[in-house]
């Protein structure tokens, strides 16, 4: 018994390295690993608000935990030595330091820890995408095991084909918000999102149909061809750019590989075939919307969002945080380029602006640094006997930021980079196998306790994946008036998650419908304290405080008016930056013996000649200057607005302040508004009593504008 304790002991703290390979620890590993990339493809719902997004981030994070679990016993089983060596850590290292710093200076903490609501993307997502990297680079060490990856990745990209062939054949079962077969999203949610994957996948094919045997050759073409028509059919503009650098990337690569010297006929036929492979990009879908695109809208989201890294240029705004600095620094007739009244941006739409504005100074550096060692490290080694594994790597790098100069991050793509990384790390660091310390194995029971903990904690996902769920439900049945369908459903909601503000903004317009206006009142006022940036949960706040306070006969209403002029500076657009419009109530007047209750006088102000001053709406120090004329044609609105007889809930009363707060050029406000007042002087002629109906005004934003919500199914 003495020898058998004896000996287990010897093997509870011998050196374990080389054991690593093929262990428990790493079989596991390396399988949650493959069914974390399998669920980023092809992880979507029909039955919740965010139907993309919020199930991938889900999934994804449900499998951090164990995966993080076993990285820790097999750390403390086998020594650091499981880890390859290389300096790459240090820099991803810097650039999740980067995020962690902006985070905690961010003026929204909730967004920079969990994400927009439509995104996700908060400082949550960084570390489950670190210890994504971490287990890539731990996991992978034999043939067999790059060939589980590959087929999760092959075998989801295969899902995704599917779906979109379905899609484009209008054979779709799921009713979306838009329709798929014009530009099929397939599995990924969104056609720029799909064409970026499929445009990744192309360019990592391709290089090994260049580079592998004939075996695997065959293989690589069909899935470059087939990823290619993907994204010919996506219609995805900046995916036909990445390709065409793709190309570039593949040339040289091909040009270093077999030794050949850049002679006059080499680069004339190389140019000669870019050519040929450019007309032919422009005759297709893509190149047809790319030779159709209008740059205006992406010249003011950059100079906006480069204003908001002016602002807070060292740590930024926090991950993703630009949806919270978009309302502070829009610019003068933005809405009139969008086309979109209630126009909500938190994307850059170009991953060097979007880095930037989030992380700061410091953030863009390490990701610009991170991004360089990478591709040089990978090119680099194509001497080695990996070569063929690194030219599909950096094929594939090089083509995901060339693909994000004009896309967006999203959890259905941005682990591409992560993944990418830890892959590289994997084939090019270096294993030390007999420099691990003798560390003392954990005993079994231990190990089974941290698993289990890991699980649990996995499972609180669910809360958010049904909160949304609900949200869900209450957004069909508000637009059809069940107000107590939508109570009930966003009350689960708040329940559930209550941190999203969304989710109380909901309840309120339920509540309002049934004429519930203190409690609809305290929870607008909720949504407004979690989510300050957003103008429509402002707007919804001033109309219930202005109707409640109608309602108990106080026409003063200083609640109201505070209310409304922070949805003004938050709304802010055309010239309300010279011209302000101020709310101040008024005194109820009599006609035929009644009170007539009046819930805004809203009178224009400042009339003066156009000239650079402060940005007052905004609260920010950018100068604008209005046409000479426009001001005074922009106060009309709002004067005949302020003489109009109001009744708090009518519809016209609603329009009305719509077209005081929308600019002209949108809505036509002037014609709008005259409509307006001749309907609330019919109403009162009238003295009948009618339900509230839904004006735009009091619409929340119910959905991001980048993803695909599904309907029913048929």
């Amino acid at each position: 018994r003495s020898r058998r304790s004896a000996s287990r002991r010897a093997r509870d703290v011998a050196p374990r390295t080389g054991d690593f390979s093929g262990s428990f620890a790493q079989q596991a590993l390396l399988w949650l690993v493959a069914l974390k990339l399998l669920g980023l493809i092809v992880v979507f719902s029909t039955v919740v608000q965010f139907g993309f997004d919020l199930p991938k981030s889900l999934w994804s994070k449900a499998l951090e935990w164990p995966m993080a679990a076993i990285l820790a016993i097999g750390l403390l089983r086998y020594g650091a030595a499981i880890v390859p060596r290389t300096r790459l850590h240090v820099l991803v290292a810097a650039f999740v330091a980067a995020n962690v710093v902006a985070a905690v200076f961010a003026p929204d903490t909730y967004v920079a820890l969990f994400g927009l609501p439509n995104r996700y993307l908060g400082l949550t997502y960084v570390a489950d995408m670190a210890v994504f990297y971490l287990g890539l680079a731990v996991v992978l060490r034999r043939r067999s095991d790059w060939l589980v990856v590959t087929a999760a990745v092959l075998i989801g990209a295969g899902v995704s084909l599917a779906y979109a062939t379905v899609q484009y054949l209008g054979l779709d079962p799921v009713r979306w918000g838009r329709d798929p077969q014009e530009r099929p999203f397939g599995t990924v949610g969104n056609p720029d999102m799909f064409g970026h994957f499929f445009a990744v996948l192309a360019a990592g094919a391709a290089a090994a149909a260049l580079f592998t045997g004939r075996r695997a050759r065959v293989v690589a073409a069909v899935v470059a061809a087939a990823a290619l028509a993907m994204v010919l059919v996506s219609g995805t503009r900046g995916a036909l750019l990445a390709e065409g650098g793709a190309l570039l990337v593949l040339a040289a690569l091909w040009v270093r590989a077999h030794g050949l010297r850049l002679s006059p006929r080499l680069v004339l036929g190389i140019a000669g075939a870019l050519l040929v492979a450019a007309l032919g990009a422009l005759a297709s879908p893509p190149g047809q919307r790319l030779l159709s695109a209008r740059v205006s809208d992406r010249v003011l989201l950059y100079e906006t969002t480069l204003r908001a890294f002016a602002a807070r240029p060292l740590f930024g705004w926090g991950p993703d945080g630009l949806g919270v600095a978009w309302p502070q620094f829009r610019g003068m007739h933005d809405e009139s380029v969008w086309q979109q009244p209630f126009l909500a941006i938190d994307q850059a739409h170009n991953w060097l602006l979007q880095t930037a504005v989030t992380t700061g100074a410091v953030g863009f550096l390490a990701l610009s640094a991170t991004i360089a060692a990478v591709s040089w490290t990978l090119w680099r080694s194509r001497a080695t006997p990996g070569g063929p594994a690194s030219a599909v790597l950096l094929a594939s790098y090089i083509t995901y930021w060339l693909g994000a100069l004009t896309s967006v991050e999203s959890v259905s793509v941005s682990w591409i980079p992560w993944a990418v990384t830890g892959a590289a790390v994997a084939l090019t660091g270096t294993r030390v196998a007999a420099a691990a310390p003798a560390v003392r194995r954990l005993p079994a029971a231990a190990e089974a306790l941290a698993l289990a903990g890991a699980l649990l904690v996995a499972l609180t996902g669910l809360n958010a994946y049904r909160a949304n769920g609900e949200i869900w439900y209450a957004t069909s049945a508000y637009p059809a008036g069940r107000a107590d369908e939508v109570v009930a459903r966003s009350s689960a909601a708040v329940a559930l998650d209550g941190g999203r503000a969304d989710y109380w903004n909901y309840r309120g317009l339920g509540r309002e419908q049934k004429q519930q206006l203190a409690a609809a009142t305290a929870d607008f006022a909720e949504a407004t304290a979690r989510a300050p940036f957003q103008s429509n949960y402002w707007i919804n706040l001033a109309r219930a405080r202005t109707t409640l306070a109608v309602a108990a006969g106080d026409t003063n209403g200083p609640a109201a008016a505070a209310a409304l002029e922070v949805a003004q500076r938050l709304r802010a657009s055309s010239c309300l930056r010279r011209d302000r419009a101020r709310a101040r109530p008024v005194r109820p007047r009599r006609r035929g013996g009644a009170a007539r209750p009046a819930a805004l006088d809203v009178r224009s102000a400042h009339r003066r000649r156009p000239r650079w001053r402060r940005d007052e709406a905004g609260g920010q120090g950018r100068g604008r200057a209005c046409p000479r004329g426009r001001g005074r044609r922009d106060t009309r609105p709002r004067q005949r607005h302020g003489r109009a007889r109001h009744r708090p809930g009518d519809p016209a009363h609603a329009h009305g302040l719509n077209a005081m707060i929308r600019p002209p050029r949108i809505v036509r406000s002037t014609a709008v508004s005259r409509i307006a007042g001749g309907a609330i002087e019919r109403m009162s002629r009238e003295r009948t009593t009618r339900s509230a109906s839904l004006p735009s005004v009091m619409l929340p934003l119910r959905s991001s504008s980048y993803e695909a919500k599904a309907g029913s199914i048929v």
